[in-house]
């Protein structure tokens, strides 16, 4: 019986999903200084071989490189998520033994929707009861220009910390301080001009992460944290600069 695309989906989740760290690997792969280092630190791991001789296996290879664009065994997923080789895997704190990347992404996530109350309540204010806080617009649009500050900041720590990115690393710290210039300059504006150009750019930032990074794939939960945050704070923006007309 000929497998379909859809069975073959359903066999690379169910080994993805058999441990923390799975390992999709050819027989020619020596995945022996990953998986020593796995074991050194206590961490769950499956070693899944997808053998060329076999037909079916192949079409699994290739259902598998469909997915992740990745066109070469061996393939690491951590979480769920693809991190890349084995020479991207050595890099990886829970090989390597550093702090765990999954305390950062739980405080991360964390503080990051904690990061909405501040749009979320300084929005309602200028919506539903803008006599009871006057001010409270100009407090929106300076707690935008803040967080947008914060997101061209994040390329310079990147960067500095030798992230690799799709742009160089001119291109990179230039595109830094590009947000925080643009949301300063915002506060010169009339208040829905500056809250209706600092929705736009928390928009063009997200867009600006997603095609810098968009080849790293241990990158992925945070793109897709940032939509949200990104979303969800610019829909805040634009609903206060119409209040404000």
């Amino acid at each position: 019986m000929t497998q379909t695309n859809s069975d073959h989906d359903a066999a690379l989740d169910e080994a993805i999903d058999r441990a923390r760290v799975v390992l999709f690997v050819s027989n020619l792969t020596d995945a022996r200084p990953v998986i020593h280092g796995l074991e050194a630190n206590g961490v769950p791991y499956h070693v899944e071989h997808m053998g060329m001789g076999n037909a079916a296996m192949r079409e699994r290879f290739h259902q598998l490189e469909r997915r992740t664009g990745w066109q070469t065994l061996p393939q690491v997923f951590i979480d769920g998520d693809l991190v890349g080789g084995i020479e991207e895997a050595l890099t990886h704190p829970l090989i390597t033994g550093a702090a765990d990347p999954d305390a950062a992404r739980v405080w991360a996530r964390s503080l990051g929707y904690a990061g909405l109350i501040p749009f979320a309540a300084l929005t309602a204010l200028v919506l539903f009861a803008p006599g009871a806080a006057p001010g409270a617009e100009r407090m929106l649009a300076g707690y935008g220009a803040v967080i947008l500050s914060f997101l061209g900041a994040l390329h310079w720590g990147w960067t500095l910390a030798g992230g690799r990115s799709t742009f160089s690393v001119p291109a990179s710290l230039s595109w830094g301080v590009a947000p925080a210039i643009l949301a300063w300059l915002s506060l010169a504006l009339a208040t829905p001009a500056a809250l209706g150009l600092q929705a736009v750019l928390l928009i063009a930032a997200y867009g600006v992460d997603r095609r810098a990074w968009a080849r790293q794939p241990d990158t992925a939960w945070l793109l897709r944290l940032r939509a949200v945050l990104s979303t969800t704070a610019a829909v805040l923006l634009a609903a206060a600069a119409v209040a404000t007309l």
